[in-house]
C-alpha cells in the first residue's frame, strides 16, 4: 500500500460531519484529535494546539484554519515542509482523506460523523490503555519506548525509566478481595499521573506493576520523581466498605547512558533495581549503576595483526 494515498473518503451520508485528524504513523497511531472552530497550530512546542513531539517535527510546524465548509492548513516555515499525498505544500485545501506528513508523523484528514468519530475515540482507548486504571497499556509502552530509545541515541537528551510495584499487593487481594484491590490499583494510577509531565508516559504492565517513562530527564530528576510518586501512592487511603487500606510502593530508577541504549536492557535495569529496593525492605527507591562508556572504537593501524 503506498503510505501517501489518500484514504478513501465514506460519502454514503450527506449529514453534518466533523473534521478530525487521525495519527497514522507516530507515537500513538490510532489516536483522533478533532479540529476545534478556529485556528489550530501544530508543532513540538508545549504551547501548540496539537503536539506532535516526533523528529523531524518543528517547534511551531503548520496550521490549521477550521472555518464553515472549508479546512486549510499551511506550513508555519518548517524545517522539513507539510507534504500532503505525497507533495509537498504551502498551504492546501484538506479534502476528506488527505494524507499528512509533517517530520516523522503521518496522518490522515477525515470528516467523520459524531458517532464514527467516538467509535474511533472507543477502539483508541481500548488498543493503547489499561481498562482499569487508564494508563498505557504493555504494548504501547513498549511502541514508545522503542522511539525514546531512538531519540536518546540522535540528541543524547537525557532518558529515564522508573519500574514500581505495590508492596504486598497480593495481601491487599487476599484479605479485601479484588474489587478492594482494584481501587488501590486506580488510586496509584492517579497518584502516578498527577507526578508526570506532559511529554512522560505511565504504563500498567503487570498485576500491580507499572513503568514511567521520563524523557529528557537524568538520574537525578528521575530519582526526585519516584519519590514523589512513592510518596504520593503512600498516602493514597482507599475506601472499601468501613476499612480504609493504604499500600507503599518501591522503585527502581534506571537512565540511559552514552551510546545507543536498549530498550529491553533499560526495563531490565529498572526492574533490578526495584528488586533491590524490596529486598531492602520496601517503600523505598533504588538506582541502577550507570552502564559503562562504550570503548572508542579501534583505528585500522591500531589493530592487531
Amino acid at each position: 500500500m503506498d503510505p501517501t494515498a489518500q484514504v478513501p473518503p465514506d460519502q454514503a451520508v450527506p449529514t453534518r460531519r466533523l473534521p478530525c485528524l487521525v495519527v497514522l504513523v507516530g507515537r500513538e497511531p490510532g489516536r483522533v484529535v478533532p479540529l476545534p472552530p478556529g485556528e489550530l497550530v501544530i508543532g513540538r512546542s508545549r504551547k501548540s494546539g496539537l503536539v506532535l513531539d516526533e523528529q523531524g517535527v518543528s517547534r511551531r510546524h503548520a496550521r490549521v484554519v477550521n472555518r464553515p465548509g472549508r479546512v486549510e492548513i499551511a506550513d508555519m516555515k518548517s524545517t522539513t515542509g507539510l507534504w500532503v499525498n505525497g507533495r509537498k505544500r504551502g498551504r492546501h485545501r484538506l479534502a476528506d482523506g488527505d494524507c499528512l506528513q509533517l517530520g516523522a508523523c503521518r496522518l490522515a484528514f477525515r470528516l467523520s460523523l459524531p458517532e464514527e468519530d467516538r467509535v474511533l475515540k472507543q477502539l483508541y482507548q481500548r488498543a493503547t490503555r489499561d481498562e482499569l486504571t487508564g494508563l498505557y497499556n504493555r504494548a504501547s509502552l513498549l511502541d514508545r519506548l522503542e522511539q525514546e530509545v531512538a531519540r536518546q541515541h540522535r540528541y543524547q537528551r537525557g532518558l529515564a525509566l522508573i519500574m514500581l510495584d505495590l508492596d504486598h499487593f497480593k495481601q491487599v487481594n487476599d484479605s479485601h478481595g479484588h474489587a478492594a484491590g482494584d481501587r488501590v490499583l486506580a488510586a496509584a494510577a492517579a497518584a502516578i499521573e498527577g507526578c508526570l509531565r506532559a511529554s512522560d508516559l505511565a504504563a500498567r504492565v503487570g498485576g500491580e506493576e507499572f513503568v514511567l517513562v521520563l524523557p529528557e530527564a537524568d538520574a537525578a530528576r528521575a530519582r526526585r520523581i519516584a519519590d514523589k510518586v512513592r510518596m504520593r501512592v503512600a498516602a493514597q487511603q482507599v475506601k472499601h466498605g468501613r476499612t480504609i487500606i493504604q499500600v507503599t510502593a518501591s522503585c527502581g530508577v534506571a537512565v540511559a547512558g552514552p551510546g545507543k541504549p536498549r530498550a529491553t536492557h533499560l526495563l531490565e535495569q529498572a526492574d533490578q533495581a526495584c528488586y533491590r529496593a524490596k529486598a531492602a525492605g520496601r517503600n523505598r527507591v533504588a538506582v541502577a549503576a550507570n552502564p559503562p562508556r562504550p570503548a572508542p572504537a579501534r583505528r585500522r593501524d591500531q589493530r592487531a595483526g
